[in-house]
């Protein structure tokens, strides 16, 4: 759900939410309050990690990978920094130098590649390692997102994502819950 005339690439924080394609459970099982995280789930967890390395302006806060899906909080920073920078790379007559990485880290492009790596990974798992083939696509379309505002609503954020796999028998993209 993206807000209209909103740049995805301010400074701020953001929770995302990214479900398989068709709430498969793919990642691993729940066990006492925990997910136990097969191979795939480890992939999953490692390209998360590399968000802040391939994107420069990218900080990673709490995180969880789920049976069917993931949560997690990304912050982009240094809007201003990025903003200056920009400026000093334009040309001459005011056209903007070489395009810069680090100023292009929108969420959407920062969730695209972190879908894109943990697809190849996941299929790569299914090709070399036996993991459970899917049907053509690894995650869903699009994600869930929201804009955080305030520390309060970060904190309550953080605790949700924490207590995830604790309350996994009540969570809406638990396919036992859904049916």
């Amino acid at each position: 759900m993206r807000l209209a005339d909103f740049d995805y690439a301010e400074h701020g924080a953001y929770f995302v939410t990214i479900c398989t394609r068709n709430r498969l459970p793919l990642f691993g099982a729940i066990s006492g309050d925990a997910l136990r995280a097969n191979a795939a789930g480890k992939a999953i967890e490692h390209w998360w990690a590399e968000l802040p390395h391939k994107f420069p302006r990218v900080e990673i806060d709490e995180f969880v990978v789920m049976p069917n899906h993931v949560h997690g909080l990304l912050f982009i920073n240094g809007a201003d920094a990025a903003v200056a920078e920009r400026e000093a790379h334009l040309g001459e007559g005011g056209h903007a130098g070489p395009p810069l990485q680090v100023l292009e880290a929108p969420i959407p492009r920062v969730l695209q590649w972190f879908k894109t790596m943990t697809t190849n990974a996941y299929f790569a798992g299914v090709r070399d390692d036996g993991w459970s083939a899917v049907d053509g696509k690894l995650w869903q379309r699009g994600y869930y997102d929201h804009i955080v505002r305030r520390d309060e609503a970060l904190n309550d954020i953080r605790r949700y994502i924490i207590d995830n796999p604790r309350k996994w028998s009540e969570d809406e993209h638990n396919p036992a819950v859904r049916s």
